[in-house]
């Protein structure tokens, strides 16, 4: 309690207080805060076909990132199409823990466990679907990372980042946060729709501009110039 006092009040003295996503703004509440989203950290003049059938997550082995949820997502989504493939493309603690769920929900076949991190955009490149199943994301890079490399994302609309990064709707969707039933349907709505992934890829390409570092570096510059002025 005393901490968050302590922490209110700095950032209530400053004279702007930065942060990544809108959601975070609105926690805060308060007058000084303004949102500029980070850069992209990756560049690539190829996009993915959308047409091999993996989906793809990316991320530390924890259970913050959700992959335990992924896999009974997973388990649904493999009934109807037994011929796509998951792949999770990290390493962390949770390594076996998640190898024996792949094993007792008999997925062994169907889902791909790195267990170590590798360069991101072959991995793009080399997939259709991007899914996020993360208990939290501060802001969620590998969702611009996907939009960059034209793959469509699912994601749960989980705090504080994915809402404001994915369009729902036009490049991806957001799902209940959590709701392993919707994630499915929608992963499964977009197997059964190519014509839909590369729409919804188009309009991801095209939205990832708006993470381009000059971009990025003009809404910094217009946070300093209204404190100026």
């Amino acid at each position: 309690f005393i901490n968050k006092l302590i922490r209110e009040y700095i950032l209530k003295s400053q004279d702007v207080v930065i942060v990544l996503n809108e959601e975070d703004k609105k926690k805060w509440g308060f007058k000084n805060v303004k949102v500029v989203p980070n850069p992209h950290t990756i560049k690539s003049s190829k996009i993915s076909e959308l047409s091999n059938k993996q989906v793809l997550a990316l991320g530390r082995l924890h259970k913050v990132k959700g992959f335990d949820k992924l896999l009974d997502c997973w388990k649904i989504v493999n009934f109807k199409h037994p011929e796509w493939k998951l792949k999770i493309c990290g390493e962390g603690e949770e390594y076996q823990n998640l190898l024996n769920k792949v094993n007792f929900l008999n997925l062994n076949d169907s889902v791909v466990l790195t267990n170590k991190f590798v360069p991101v955009i072959p991995e793009f490149l080399e997939s259709s679907i991007f899914v996020l199943s993360s208990e939290f994301e501060a802001f969620g890079n590998v969702l611009v990372e996907a939009k960059i490399c034209g793959v469509p994302s699912v994601s749960f609309d989980s705090p504080y980042g994915p809402r404001d990064i994915i369009c729902d709707g036009e490049d991806g969707f957001i799902v209940g946060f959590n709701n392993i039933n919707e994630m499915a349907n929608k992963l499964n709505y977009l197997i059964e729709n190519p014509e839909v992934r590369v729409s919804m890829g188009k309009y991801a390409k095209i939205n990832s501009e708006k993470y381009n570092l000059d971009n990025i570096l003009e809404l910094y510059n217009n946070v300093i110039m209204q404190k100026i002025l």
